[in-house]
């Protein structure tokens, strides 16, 4: 860590009752010393901050104020802890200590309490975490906690406040002989027995040891400390957890319990599982009068957890808990069967467009006229062909059959014999295009077209399902503005059976709304076979993206290390390894329990039906029979006029 980072501000804590005009100057000295060492520190503000306003003032530190700010040309700055109200913030307090920071690198705070007494430590932890952020970070700054005996800044060091939530601390016993405490090195461990003594010797050499102790990063390595971590239920797309023989709850697979396992093996620490409070990442609800968050979020509150898992980064939650670098991102998306085949009578002419079968039509009128043109200019004076042998001689041809030949008589003219030869090459190309595009029609029916947008999906006639898991996909539908969202809400259901979900949108005419992470979860987990192959087809439009990761409190001591874990496994590719080996453990998983019941061979093509189905049924040649029908029709009313008039004639 750079120098900048190492060391950017510098706090005091004064405790008990101590003659500040005493150690002034001791004081003043070791801070002088430890300004020469640091070139970084020359660039810091000092703020006092007091606790009870009875102790000092500034005539009594005197002495260091001179030394501090005069020799070193440090501002200094002056805040009375008291006067910190917690139920009122303003505008002018936030901008201040914003302008503060924006003026030096880092801050010197001197912070006087009273004593050790646990409920006043508690207190200044809550200040200093609230209104206290534009000028004191807990997981930045540094602190030195002073004290008149080495049991009080024992106490305190010893504390949950000052041993697990802030970061660089070490203590500084003020008497005949100054001693340094350093600050326990492993913050979660139980052990917090005698702390080590560094004491006072001639020249630089304690301050040396001194700023070493205060520099030292307790989180780099954890020292095989114990964290809580929480974890919802109802995220198996991410982390899926079970019991242990003992009865304990494990992690078994998800994207989480793998970048957890690299997070213990980087930083050395074991994880202690638990189930979110309420099942969730986190809500927040009325309780008597006072909101009140429930799962992950919740369970870092109250301290119960240490870390926790989240499905989704929200403000409301980014207000209270702070999210890890994201390693999870998703957008909302829906999925739908594969295309439908679907057959038809207009499959007898659907292999020609509309346009091509206007052209035919109106080419075998033109052809009739023709014809009949032809054969009045030569034979003149006797009536060889009547219009409607013509006209059957036109179809005829047309459908390759062997009609009468009008040009069977040698004298026929030039004229007809080469309409007809022309007429008769019309009907060859034609016939022959219709037939090898009908054999194409029969082996690779029409496929209904599924939806690809959000746009198109409100606008089609395909019911609508939201995969709902109480989240944020709901919420978003509801308080949506845009048009296409607002209707897709009021056409939809809820289905919070995942499963049933998607398996409604492969056998119906159906669209299941889902994050893209679940509908792949799901793909992989449910409905896939040993092969990898599925029926569901997700849609290539996604909207409403969303980034997660863990949760913690807020500037957790450990954040930054976290951070730096993620970051290096996004950029070197380690992150969609780890989604691959999830993928792969979905899939062996569910081959191994396919094998197991006997549904191996069966078990997509169970799903999809028909829709792999190559061999011709009835249905391929609906338009075929109701052609025929059409011709026995016309064919008993042809007969019954013959029929008619052979009676009316006899």
């Amino acid at each position: 860590m750079g120098q900048r980072n190492k060391i950017s501000s510098l706090i005091f804590l004064l405790t008990l009752h101590i003659s500040f005009c005493s150690i002034g100057r001791d004081l003043a000295q070791v801070l002088s010393n430890i300004l020469k060492i640091s070139n970084h520190l020359g660039q810091c503000s000092l703020v006092i901050l007091r606790g009870q306003s009875q102790f000092t003032g500034d005539v009594e530190l005197s002495p260091l104020l001179q030394d501090v700010s005069t020799l070193h040309n440090i501002p200094v700055y002056h805040e009375d802890l008291n006067a910190v109200n917690l139920s009122r913030v303003t505008q002018d307090q936030i901008l201040a200590s914003t302008k503060r920071l924006s003026h030096a690198h880092c801050s010197l705070v001197l912070i006087f309490l009273r004593n050790s007494i646990p409920v006043e430590i508690s207190n200044f932890y809550q200040k200093l975490g609230t209104k206290l952020f534009g000028l004191v970070r807990k997981n930045a700054d540094f602190f030195i906690l002073l004290g008149k005996t080495g049991s009080t800044v024992d106490d305190i060091l010893r504390s949950d406040v000052f041993r697990k939530r802030i970061k660089y601390r070490v203590g500084l016993v003020l008497g005949k002989t100054m001693e340094g405490r350093r600050g326990i090195k492993d913050p979660f461990g139980r052990n917090q027995g005698h702390l080590d003594t560094i004491m006072e010797k001639e020249g630089y050499e304690f301050s040396n040891l001194f700023l070493q102790a205060l520099t030292h990063n307790p989180v780099r390595n954890f020292g095989g400390a114990s964290l809580t971590v929480s974890t919802p239920v109802y995220s198996r797309w991410l982390v899926e957890m079970t019991f242990s023989p003992s009865g304990t709850w494990i992690p078994k697979r998800g994207l989480y319990t793998l970048a957890l396992y690299l997070l213990e093996n980087t930083l050395n620490f074991t994880s202690i599982h638990m189930q979110a409070t309420g099942g969730g990442t986190g809500h927040r609800t009325i309780v008597n009068g006072t909101p009140t968050w429930f799962g992950t979020v919740g369970d870092v509150l109250s301290n119960k957890a240490d870390i926790g898992h989240a499905t989704a980064q929200t403000f409301a939650r980014c207000e209270v808990v702070d999210p890890s670098f994201p390693i999870v991102e998703a957008c909302l998306t829906f999925s739908t069967g594969l295309p439908i085949p679907f057959y038809s009578w207009r499959g007898v002419y659907q292999p020609l467009s509309r346009e091509v079968w206007m052209g035919v039509g109106v080419s075998v009128m033109v052809g009739w006229v023709t014809f009949i043109v032809l054969a009045r200019l030569e034979y003149r004076h006797q009536r060889v062909w009547k219009p409607s042998i013509l006209l059957e001689y036109a179809f005829a041809t047309l459908l390759e059959q062997d009609p009468p030949s009008l040009t069977r008589n040698p004298s026929s003219s030039h004229a007809l014999r080469t309409f007809t030869i022309f007429w008769l090459m019309f009907t060859i190309l034609v016939t022959t295009a219709y037939r090898s595009t009908l054999v194409t029609f029969l082996a690779f029916p029409n496929m209904e077209q599924p939806p690809e947008t959000f746009e198109e999906l409100q606008s089609s006639t395909y019911a609508i399902g939201l995969q709902y898991i109480k989240g944020a996909a709901y919420q978003l539908l509801k308080h949506s503005k845009n048009p296409t969202y607002a209707g897709i809400f009021k056409r939809m259901s809820l289905e919070e059976d995942d499963v049933a979900c998607f398996l409604k949108s492969v056998k119906s005419r159906y669209a299941c709304i889902s994050w893209d992470s679940i509908a792949e979860f799901v793909k992989h987990r449910n409905l896939t076979d040993k092969y990898g192959r599925s029926p569901v087809l997700r849609s290539p439009s996604c909207t409403f993206g969303i980034v997660a990761g863990l949760v913690m409190e807020k500037r957790a001591i450990f954040k930054t290390e976290i951070d730096q874990v993620f970051r290096w496994m996004v950029a070197g590719g380690i992150l969609n390894k780890m989604n691959d080996l999830d993928v792969q453990f979905i899939r062996r998983e569910r081959t191994a329990w396919l094998k197991e019941v006997g549904m191996e061979r069966d078990s997509v093509s169970s799903m999809v039906g028909e829709k792999g189905s190559k061999t011709l049924n009835l249905s391929h040649f609906s338009g075929s029979f109701y052609l025929f029908i059409i011709c026995i029709l016309v064919c008993i009313v042809t007969f019954g006029r013959e029929f008619v008039d052979c009676k009316n004639f006899g």
